[in-house]
């Protein structure tokens, strides 16, 4: 939700900014196996929705999916490494105020993954 309030608008021509976001993402991590050496091999994120608006009003709901092609990650994997793949989705919210306005934003974030394939070939 993006909101906004200017107190004053005849006497304070003021403009408040607010932004919202939301990403889909996948992240993969190794180990070592001995221990020590974490790394993070590959992150890819992909924008689900953006809204920036000046003086915002009102709630907007996104809802969709996202092809698979999109989230992509091609890792060299090592039998020496443990890997964790990460499949995750985040919200991001910022609001300007200042003298005159109050501008407001809040977001959520939820997602389902129904399937997730990792492929195996070898070089």
């Amino acid at each position: 939700m993006l909101g906004s309030k200017v107190y004053d608008p005849e006497h304070l021509p003021v403009t408040g900014w607010a932004v919202a976001a939301g990403q889909i993402g996948v992240q993969i991590q190794s180990t070592d196996r001995a221990g020590g050496a974490f790394r993070n091999d590959a992150a890819r994120w992909v924008s689900a929705w953006e809204r920036s608006e000046p003086n915002p009003s009102g709630l907007r709901s996104y809802n969709g999916t996202e092809d698979a092609r999109t989230l992509q990650v091609d890792v060299l994997a090592f039998g020496n490494r443990n890997y964790a793949i990460w499949v995750s989705c985040r919200a991001f919210v910022l609001s300007q105020s200042k003298f005159g306005v109050d501008t407001r934003a809040s977001s959520s974030i939820s997602c389902q993954l129904p399937l997730l394939f990792v492929e195996e070939t070898e070089l």
